[in-house]
């Protein structure tokens, strides 16, 4: 099996993933048995589903942004300011993945595990505490992302779109002023070396998930596919618990390393909310449809009233 991430080797994605390759190769008996391409070195998240596509290779490894190429109802899970805790995103990860993976499967995919990228947060040269600070600066967004481009258009910016490779040298040449990241990837991508600042307001929570080709998939014999099924939603489930721990050590270590977080301005957070359901509303009908996001937010609401567990 031939499977590829954008996430770079020794991050904690790859280590994860390496410990899914070993329980797989050595449940099977090595029938199965994977090479694994990390770093982005078979190209961007739409290179990868090509290469999915034609059999070149059998998985992925994806953010939102990717799976959204396959199943634009899938960044419903990336809405801006949606969450607020992690308890929020258990509770909506518990009830809409099931529909979600139908429709991937839908589509010739077949999901073999959930597992969130992490908190995003925008990063910048230059303190933001405020709309208006933040659109005074140069943002760096991830070329063809729809999501990402309501967002600033919601705030009111005009972001630079680029692809992720290019992103470390936009910042050294002073093309764009700041990105938004999880802290964890803002390490792994070496990133952080280039910014001073954080708003201390995730911005989102970025999803991801093990992407398999289901014509790959259907061949397997059913032990095996059971074999993928199972260790992948044990080893993306330990990547959800992992990445959350490690974000939040990451947050530490920007913080050493200089990386200043700054509160928001008085009424901030609540003006950046409010657009933030602006954005969300505007993926309507493209992305998603407004009865999905609906349920999505009544759901919400519901896990914050205690009305659900």
């Amino acid at each position: 099996m031939k499977i590829a991430t954008l996430a770079p080797e020794g991050s904690t994605w790859m280590t994860v993933l390496r410990a899914y390759q070993a329980a797989v190769e050595e449940a099977s008996g090595d029938r199965l048995q994977f090479r694994i391409f990390p770093g982005g070195v078979s190209g961007s998240e739409a290179d990868m589903l090509r290469k999915l596509r034609f059999g070149q290779l059998d998985a992925v490894a994806l953010t939102g942004a990717g799976l959204g190429l396959v199943v634009p109802e899938e960044r419903v899970l990336d809405g801006a300011l949606l969450f607020r805790d992690d308890a929020e995103i258990d509770t909506v990860y518990r009830q809409f993945t099931p529909e979600l993976e139908q429709l991937f499967e839908e589509r010739g995919y077949v999901v073999l595990g959930w597992a969130e990228v992490g908190p995003i947060y925008l990063f910048s040269t230059s303190p933001v505490a405020s709309v208006e600070d933040l659109r005074r600066l140069r943002w760096w967004m991830l070329e063809g992302d729809p999501l990402a481009a309501a967002i600033f258009a919601a705030f009111g910016a005009d972001p630079v779109p680029l692809h992720v490779a290019d992103v470390l040298t936009a910042l050294q040449t002073g093309v764009v002023d700041g990105v938004y990241s999880s802290p964890l990837a803002l390490l792994a991508l070496q990133w952080f070396s280039r910014v001073d600042f954080r708003l201390d307001l995730p911005l989102g929570h970025a999803s991801g998930a093990l992407l398999m080709n289901r014509r790959t998939f259907s061949r397997l014999a059913p032990e095996l596919q059971g074999l993928l099924i199972d260790n992948g939603r044990r080893f993306m489930a330990e990547l959800q618990q992992r990445s959350r721990a490690d974000n939040e050590a990451a947050l530490a270590a920007l913080a050493r390393r200089g990386v200043q977080p700054v509160a928001p301005g008085p009424g901030a957070a609540d003006l950046l909310r409010a657009q933030g359901a602006v954005a969300r509303r505007s993926l309507v009908p493209d992305l998603y449809p407004e009865t999905l996001l609906d349920r999505v937010e009544d759901a919400l609401a519901a896990h914050r009233s205690g009305t659900t567990s």
